[in-house]
């Protein structure tokens, strides 16, 4: 009797454990991809892929990430590529991974 509960036990497993990755959120919050529209008094605006503004403070705790080893004096300027990490509410910025600075275009023929 216990060999074949036993049994059951590991088919059971068998056959939840991989759907169990599919059903767990991957993360806590949410990211938007973007581009830095505004930054004024703590508050940054990006403007996302659908052509929203999204506007969300930028504190001491949030973290930067910038493309060389160092971020530069002024990192958040307008134009600049960013990827935001929010908290759960999408207040607050978690985390900040910039893209490079922006430049002038090329001239293109």
């Amino acid at each position: 009797m216990h060999r074949r509960t036993l049994h059951l036990y590991c088919a059971f497993a068998l056959v939840l454990l991989p759907a169990l990755p599919a059903t767990l959120p991957a993360h806590e919050g949410h990211r938007v991809f973007g581009i830095i529209e505004s930054f004024e008094n703590g508050m940054l605006q990006v403007k996302d892929r659908q052509g929203r503004v999204v506007q969300f403070a930028v504190d001491e705790n949030s973290r930067l990430e910038c493309p060389s080893t160092a971020c530069e004096e002024r990192p958040l300027i307008v134009g600049r590529r960013v990827v935001a990490f929010l908290t759960g509410d999408h207040r607050r910025a978690l985390r900040l991974r910039l893209g490079p600075r922006p430049g002038p275009s090329p001239d293109r023929p």
